[in-house]
């Protein structure tokens, strides 16, 4: 059920995507989280350098970083 809410959910609602980012997104034919999805690793680091990878991946719902259970409000 997430991956499909994922694919649906607008490009500039993903976190780490703001509005400049968004919009050359849009400019590269990415208005969703299935067209980012359907992008290789190569195209996105071509386009979004180090930053690609971490697009790439959050398209897939995944997301590497430590779980922090007890941080602070």
């Amino acid at each position: 059920m997430g991956q499909a809410f994922a694919d649906t959910l607008p490009i500039s609602k993903f976190h780490g995507v703001g509005p400049a980012t968004a919009a050359k997104m849009e400019r590269l034919g990415i208005s969703t989280g299935l067209d980012l999805r359907a992008q290789t690793m190569a195209f996105l680091q071509q386009h979004f350098g180090k930053a690609g990878a971490y697009y790439y991946w959050i398209a897939r719902g995944i997301d590497e970083r430590a779980v922090q259970a007890d941080s602070r409000p």
